[in-house]
């Protein structure tokens, strides 16, 4: 018995003298002198800090920020043999990428309406401009891959949005 009685007090005592200072977040020093079983796991993730916050407001309308585009007119039309964009062009993509909120109104480019506001010879080609980020070296946010069917997406310019009645593909306008 007397064994026992020596045994409890040298753990109780190994226990109050190593363990209980080891894991106080001060004694940094006492955590380094513990076997590799006792110490504790280091923090491989960052704390959880809640839900993202969500992406900035949309303009108002998407004409301004998409002007500078125009600079790529002729890549995304394939007119006069054009096979790479510009430097404009992909200064004017670095630029709508750059700002979290103008990049939903590239889904005017990459939804192909956005032949219904331009007035150029050819149609704007919807492969090419969904090949444009790659040709400029341009990396699209995640985001990018699905806003045009899960945000709303503004209108091209404000009047459109207060007077153009709804469009519907194959109705005939009344006369």
């Amino acid at each position: 018995m007397t064994t026992n009685k020596a045994l409890h007090l040298l753990l109780l005592t190994f226990f109050f003298s190593v363990i209980i200072p080891a894991l106080k977040p001060s004694s940094a020093s006492a955590i380094t002198g513990l076997p590799q079983h006792l110490r504790p796991l280091p923090r491989r993730f960052p704390p959880f800090r809640g839900a993202p916050p969500p992406p900035p407001p949309p303009p108002p309308s998407c004409f301004v920020p998409l002007l500078p585009m125009s600079a790529c007119v002729f890549f995304l039309t394939n007119t006069s043999g054009v096979s790479a964009p510009t430097p404009a062009c992909c200064d004017a993509l670095e630029s709508i990428l750059a700002d979290a909120s103008d990049i939903i109104c590239l889904c005017h480019v990459m939804d192909d309406d956005i032949n219904d506001y331009t007035v150029v010879a050819n149609p704007i080609n919807v492969t090419l401009a969904l090949l444009l980020p790659a040709a400029c070296g341009a990396a699209l946010p995640i985001r990018a891959t699905h806003m045009c069917s899960l945000e709303r997406v503004p209108p091209m310019n404000d009047e459109s949005r207060l007077s153009a009645p709804p469009r519907i593909a194959g109705a005939v306008p009344n006369s």
